[in-house]
Order: C-alpha cells, then structure tokens, then sequence
C-alpha cells in the first residue's frame, strides 16, 4: 500500500462553466487551493460530437492549464438519450457511437479520466437482467476504445432504480473488464452505506464524487447537511488504498465553502483517528 493519508490527497471539484447557478470560476477554484476539478458535460449541450465540443471547451481546457488547474475527469452526458443499457440495438450502437466521439475529444484534451452513468430509469425490475447484461457489454466495448486512449472509464453508482445502485451491481458491471474503474458517488448509495460499498468496491474505486444527503434520496448537499458519517467515509477510503482526488458534488455552492467543508472534514477526521490511536 502506498503513503495514503487524506491530507496527501488532491482536492477538487465538479465544474459546468454554463451552468448559472454554480458561484465557481478557474481562477477562484484556484485561488482558494483547489488542484483539480471535474469538467462536466451537460446532455443538454446542442453539438455533442468532437468538433462541437472542442469548440465549446477547449478554450477552458487551456485556460485550466495555463492556470496549472489539473482536469482530472471529464462527465459525460448522461439521460434518457444516452442510456447504454437501452435494449434497443439500433439506438445503443448510435449512443455508443457518439460515446466513442466524445473519447475521441477527452484524449485531445489528455484527460486521464472519464465518468459514465450505467444508466437512466426507470428500469422496468423484470428487465433488469437484461438492462445489467446489455450495459456490462457496452461497457467493456467503451473501456475498450477509451484504453486504445490512455483514458480510464469510472462506472458510476447511481441512485433509486438505476443500474449500479448497489455494489454488486456495480461489481457485475465491471467484472468482465480489468481496466474499468468506479466513480464512488456517496450521495447516491440509498441500500448500502458508503462505507460498505468502499470496502466491497476497494480499489477499483478510481475517483469519487462527494457530496451529503438524508438517506433517502440525493441531495448532492454540503457535507454535514446530512447524515454522512465523513470520517468514516476517509477511513474506508483509506483502508481501500484510494489513490484519487477527493472531488466535490454539491449543487449551489462557491469555491471558499467547499474548501472550508474540506478542511472541517479533514479536522474532524484528524481528531478521530488521534483518538482511536488514543483508547
């Protein structure tokens, strides 16, 4: 196990430079100490191909440089439109296309990282089996290209009826394919505590997404708005041998906050971890 402790870790945060409600720019994400962020790709972004997205991001991608702001991952569209696990083969080979399109992109920019929702829902529970199955071989043709790119695919857990909502799920999903990872989203694990899916997960957890909630659906909340249990979160983390950032999604916050939530988090760890060295 390498040296991992969560104050060796890079701290960072999801970024939607066209969505209004966020209080985040570059620079401010830098200034207040951030090394990373998550560039999200909205589904509802009208040219959706390589070219449209280059030029709709590439000026940020070299202004995230120059600024010496690492893009650690990139969040591919997600929705009804672009469901992997549809059973409609002609609809799934279009959605796949455009996936390998948008890989295509993600290694110009030389992001090492990429997040895929397995799903959209409902999922009809007596197609479930098949919606499992379908994803699973979309996936491994997805991780597939995107190794050929030096770019690795982080699956998601999601909420409610969606694929992937619980760990073995998630463990089925990747379970043919060596190199897919898991984006371990703590806000959507709604029939197992975070905690459980990070020990069951372990190291194929390769990036998270952070964030509160009440248990009882997500919220993407501030930490400590909701009933997360942070330190024990970190430990699990720690105990996995998680080697990725700790990136922030939560809705409707500024850069300052978020730091502050951090360093709370990382203090609160601090004195649980002295005390149970202490007893």
């Amino acid at each position: 196990m390498k040296n991992n402790h969560p104050e060796t870790w890079h701290v960072g945060t999801s970024f939607d430079p066209y969505d209004d409600s966020q209080d985040l720019s570059l620079e401010h994400i830098m200034n207040v100490g951030f090394q990373c962020i998550e560039l999200v790709l909205s589904g509802t972004e009208m040219n959706l191909n390589a070219e449209g997205l280059g030029r709709r991001f590439d000026g940020i991608m070299r202004s995230a440089h120059d600024l010496g702001l690492n893009v650690w991952s990139v969040h591919l569209p997600f929705g009804d439109i672009w469901d992997i696990s549809t059973l409609d083969n002609t609809k799934r080979q279009k959605i796949l296309n455009v996936h390998y399109d948008w890989l295509d992109r993600v290694g110009r920019w030389n992001v090492s990282h990429v997040i895929i929702h397995p799903s959209f829902e409902p999922i009809d529970s007596a197609l479930r089996g098949e919606h499992l199955e379908t994803c699973q071989k979309s996936l491994n043709k997805l991780a597939d290209y995107a190794d050929k790119l030096g770019i690795q695919v982080c699956v998601e857990c999601l909420p409610r009826t969606c694929l992937g909502n619980q760990s073995l799920e998630i463990e089925k999903l990747i379970s043919d394919h060596g190199t897919l990872g898991v984006c371990c989203d703590v806000n959507h694990l709604l029939h197992e505590q975070p905690e459980a899916f990070i020990a069951q997960i372990g190291t194929r957890i390769r990036t998270v997404h952070m964030s509160d909630y009440d248990g009882v659906d997500e919220k993407h909340w501030l930490p400590g708005q909701g009933i997360i249990n942070w330190s024990t979160v970190l430990q699990a983390l720690v105990q996995a041998d998680y080697q990725g950032p700790f990136m922030f999604e939560v809705s409707y916050e500024n850069a300052d906050t978020l730091m502050n939530s951090w360093h709370h988090i990382l203090r609160d760890y601090k004195v649980q971890i002295s005390y149970g060295e202490d007893k």
